[in-house]
């Protein structure tokens, strides 16, 4: 029975929402303030429902003097609904079918979200002194659900503070009327239930934006294995390695074997999960498995840096398969070459004019391996 009102200062008397949880924006205040909106002591009458119309009135017998804070009921479906709540001291019978002799005392503007218990708390508290007082609760459109009677006037509900007696059906506003008839839901009132302490909750906006670093090594010479360690980068919870041969790993520390050696581009993707930012860094892992052959000791690339233009040169050893690939930092493709069986001195000329200024790749792959260059095209 217990409901929680949040609000935007510590001594406001109207609550902003009224529920368990509480959306608000990050562009607004960082501190709201939340309460119990009604004490714990409550009064259930009965959920079960079986019958419905606009809504209900009743009696109840005050015992000792309670302060009602707020009521369940019970809507028929979901959405937005009104609720009115009209209150005169003494019995409802005689005043079925006008409002004269009523006060109403709150009209509430809420959505249910599902049929069955929906919580709304009275703005200003009504103070009920011991005796007989009568409730008038009802929708102003739509309905909600109450339970077929058997003993009109009679106590159908009771604790130390209220007897229930059944009431009566009604069509909005002072319509038909539904003889007996229980009213499902329950009253919410004031009593020595949990304090009205209200509580400042706070919270923060993490605005850290990642910065991604790491370092990518070899083993060792004759080694296809590299280590990868993001632990420099700030900000960041989840690490993506792209290794520069189509594989990929994850973690702050990693390890990955190549199928050959030569220079590899490696990409390091780090994410920050909380504040949702991402962050990427290109990282050289250069002379993987450092076992010059003679292409690798005779390779020439000039001129580099190239306005467009550059040749190439190498010798190779015995007769060997030769494949010449030109390919941009992200890994793309540019040209491809296939020289079939080359032996002696290779000499050729390429041409990046097509090509945006920046850093490229010449791959050359033979009988013995791969061996890659970096060429920079600057006009």
């Amino acid at each position: 029975g217990t409901a929680y009102g949040w609000y935007a200062n510590m001594t406001d008397t109207v609550a902003l929402a009224v529920g368990d949880t509480f959306k608000v924006p990050t562009t607004g205040p960082n501190t709201y303030y939340v309460e119990y909106q009604n004490n714990a002591d409550s009064l259930l009458t009965t959920f079960a429902a079986g019958n419905g119309q606009s809504g209900n009135m009743f009696d109840i017998v005050v015992k000792n003097g309670i302060s009602l804070t707020g009521l369940s009921v019970n809507p028929q479906g979901s959405g937005s609904q009104t609720f009115e709540v009209y209150h005169r001291t003494g019995s409802f019978s005689g005043f079925e079918n006008s409002s004269a002799g009523w006060t109403l005392i709150e009209t509430h503007v809420g959505t249910a979200v599902t049929s069955g218990k929906y919580y709304f708390p009275l703005t200003t508290p009504l103070t009920l002194a011991p005796g007989t007082h009568a409730l008038y609760v009802t929708a102003t459109t739509g309905s909600v659900s109450y339970t077929n009677g058997s003993n009109p006037g009679g106590v159908y509900a009771s604790n130390n503070d209220i007897d229930f007696l059944e009431g009566i059906g009604k069509s909005y506003p002072f319509g038909s009327t539904f003889n007996p008839r229980i009213w499902n839901g329950i009253l919410h009132y004031g009593s020595v239930g949990c304090s009205n302490i209200r509580v400042p909750v706070t919270f923060e906006i993490d605005s850290a934006i990642v910065v991604a670093s790491g370092t990518a090594t070899s083993t060792g010479t004759g080694s296809l294995t590299a280590n990868f360690d993001a632990s420099a980068t700030t900000g960041g919870d989840v690490f993506t390695w792209k290794f520069g041969d189509g594989n990929t790993g994850t973690g702050m520390t990693t390890s990955h074997t190549y199928g050959q050696g030569g220079d590899y581009t490696v990409w390091l993707i780090a994410t920050d999960t909380t504040c949702g930012t991402v962050d990427s860094v290109q990282i050289a892992l250069n002379g993987l498995n450092v076992n010059e052959t003679l292409l690798d000791r005779s390779l020439s690339i000039f001129p580099n840096p190239t306005q467009g233009i550059f040749n190439v040169s190498f010798d190779i050893e015995g007769v060997q398969t030769v494949q010449v690939r030109l390919i941009n930092l992200i890994g793309q493709e540019i040209a491809k070459f296939h020289y079939g069986h080359v032996s002696g001195t290779f000499k050729q000329s390429y041409d990046l004019s097509g090509q945006a200024d920046g850093v490229y790749l010449i791959e050359i792959r033979s009988d013995q391996g791969i061996t890659t260059r970096r060429i920079n095209l600057h006009r």
